[in-house]
């Protein structure tokens, strides 16, 4: 489903159309004609010893079959039949460039994807011990074993952790976003 790769096999299928085209430089062509014609004329008479109108009609038709064939051009024919070959081929090749190289971004982006996910998890765990660090700090504040310095860094300490916490998780989903479109499964909804 992947965009990239449907181009690579579509214009591998319009090069295979193009050998068959050019191989048919070699078949014979057929022409029909086929034609019909009528004509109805009236011609005045000037003689007086003669004094009716003259009229005439004509029906024709006629059917034509003609059979060409191309016995030698130079080799043009052949030229193109190789060519077109030539080129179906590449785009073979180009197909399977296009297969190999995103097989290789899915499995990047798949390794990406999992590493991210394992940061959001440890950026969890972060969150949590500066939850615990910051309710261990509020206990020995009120007993007046911390200073408010103390206490103050404990505060900002959470809040890195979250603010890390929300890269990891934004970070991720991009991440997902890339591996979705690599794979062709975005849908857009309106």
């Amino acid at each position: 489903r992947n965009t990239a790769l449907a181009a690579a096999a579509h214009q591998k299928a319009i090069a295979e159309k193009q050998v068959t085209t050019a191989s048919s430089r070699f078949l014979p062509k057929v022409s029909l004609n086929a034609s019909a014609s009528y004509a109805d004329r009236t011609v005045a008479s000037d003689r007086e010893d003669f004094t009716n109108d003259i009229t005439t009609q004509t029906t024709t038709y006629g059917v034509g079959l003609q059979l060409s064939l191309n016995v030698f051009n130079g080799f043009r024919d052949g030229v193109a039949v190789q060519q077109a070959r030539i080129e179906a081929n590449n785009r073979t090749l180009a197909l399977r460039d296009a297969h190999n190289q995103l097989a290789g971004q899915v499995s990047q982006a798949s390794k990406t994807f999992r590493q991210r996910l394992e940061l959001v998890e440890l950026e969890t765990q972060n969150v949590e011990a500066a939850q615990r660090n910051l309710e261990l700090m509020q206990d020995r504040y009120r007993l007046g074993s911390a200073t408010s310095l103390e206490f103050r860094d404990a505060q900002v300490s959470l809040n890195r952790a979250l603010n890390a916490l929300i890269v990891a998780r934004y970070q991720a989903r991009i991440s997902r976003l890339e591996l979705d479109r690599l794979t062709g499964d975005i849908r857009i909804e309106y």
